[in-house]
């Protein structure tokens, strides 16, 4: 396996974790911002790994421009300096929906509760009201999504997810076209550094 396939897999790792761990903010973000940072990488890994291929430095400098032009590659690579230089990123948006309702009175929309640690409480969402008086009869749905500054209408995990899937595609391509010695590309993961007689 290529040290830009295990790259790959690390990044995808960290996603399936980000993506199951939406109920613990601090734990989503934690992951997130992981993610962002590793997988920015793997194009470096990959560049490092099949430089001394001509071919592959002639492919990779129209890959690279590619690149510039995609919108998604670039606000990934601008929130990865973010997040390496400045701060963590992961906005938590929630979303209420009330079912059809009419009224000329006043109407508290449920919001859920936070913890301590900013996490979301969805077994203690207040019930919707009209004029101060529980409505059990509208049916309420909350959601959890998070955000990014700059794209606070785009769920976070579905543009990690297209990130993802661009990376994967440049990453399939690259092994299609291009090889590496048997020694070096065959050994399975988790065997490469092993001492164990």
């Amino acid at each position: 396996m290529t040290d830009t396939l295990k790259r790959l897999k690390e990044v995808e790792i960290l996603f399936d974790r980000m993506k199951n761990s939406t109920s613990n903010h601090i734990e989503f973000r934690t992951n997130l911002n992981a993610f962002i940072s590793l997988a920015r990488t793997i194009t470096w890994v990959m560049k490092k790994e099949f430089s001394k291929n001509p071919q592959f430095k002639e492919w990779y400098k129209t890959k690279e421009n590619e690149m510039k032009k995609d919108d998604t590659f670039d606000f990934f690579k601008n929130i990865r300096n973010t997040v390496v230089h400045e701060k963590s990123v992961g906005k938590i948006a929630i979303m209420t929906k009330l079912g059809t309702l009419t009224t000329n009175g006043s109407t508290l929309i449920p919001l859920p509760k936070f913890d301590k640690d900013g996490n979301v409480k969805f077994h203690e969402i207040d019930k919707a009201t009209i004029e101060g008086m529980p409505a059990n009869y509208i049916k309420t749905t909350t959601t959890l999504q998070y955000t990014f500054d700059g794209k606070l209408g785009e769920n976070a995990i579905d543009l990690c997810s297209l990130y993802l899937q661009k990376l994967k595609n440049i990453v399939t391509e690259c092994h299609s076209r291009f090889s590496l010695n048997k020694s070096q590309s065959d050994v399975p993961i988790g065997n490469e550094e092993s001492n164990v007689p």
